[in-house]
């Protein structure tokens, strides 16, 4: 008789792989980056693809979901990453402040984050992975990540590129949402941390979530 316990074990064994530098990362992201630190790098070398979760993020707001889009240039077709280059014509950092605030001065734990994450905006990088690796070192320093490793190797990509309406079917716990009429799973790792605060990692730990099931690494 099979043992169901070492083929589920199988089915969720830790693949060595290369983490999206995301720009405030979705919950499914963060997870995954918290439970397989020890196994995971942020490459350089990944490649950039329009329209997905590198330069923008979900937040949500009194009219409903708030998209944060940090302007980019670049050339060619599959640019890496460390070629995608932030634009400063206009004062995207203002915006993005300005948004972040409306949707969360409210929330119970925006006096706790706000002044910290004023200081990442104050900061103009060159390049779009400098300015997100300010904000995954933030996210370090709120959350149990020991090691966030930057690698200029190539290694498998897990696969963190879907839209928000793409969103692997996962079971989401819900939580209290400050304009919800109707709980939105999944957003910005800004809007469980305005929400939940301290208990926003109990929260991670209780999606259950199956890497197998929502093919997390593309195939070579």
């Amino acid at each position: 008789m099979c043992d169901t316990k070492e083929i589920n074990d199988k089915n969720n064994k830790k693949k060595n792989g290369v983490m999206p530098f995301f720009y405030w990362g979705d919950l499914v992201w963060l997870k995954y980056l918290i439970e397989n630190q020890d196994i995971i790098k942020f490459s350089l070398l990944q490649t950039y693809r329009k329209q997905r979760n590198f330069n923008r993020t979900y937040l949500l707001g009194g009219n409903g979901i708030v998209v944060l889009t940090i302007p980019v240039s670049y050339e060619g077709m599959f640019p890496k990453i460390s070629e995608i280059k932030i634009c400063y014509k206009e004062n995207w950092q203002k915006n993005h402040l300005k948004k972040i605030y409306y949707a969360y001065k409210n929330s119970a734990y925006f006096e706790y984050y706000w002044n910290s994450i004023e200081e990442i905006y104050k900061q103009q990088p060159e390049f779009l992975w400098e300015f997100n690796y300010l904000v995954i070192h933030w996210l370090k320093k709120h959350f149990q990540i020991q090691k966030v490793e930057c690698t200029n190797e190539w290694l498998p990509l897990a696969n963190f590129s879907y839209r928000l309406e793409e969103t692997p079917d996962i079971a989401f716990p819900q939580y209290y949402q400050l304009f919800s009429q109707q709980f939105i799973s999944n957003l910005s790792t800004l809007d469980l941390l305005m929400n939940l605060g301290v208990e926003s990692e109990q929260y991670l730990k209780n999606i259950s979530l199956n890497y197998n099931d929502i093919k997390i690494f593309r195939k070579k």
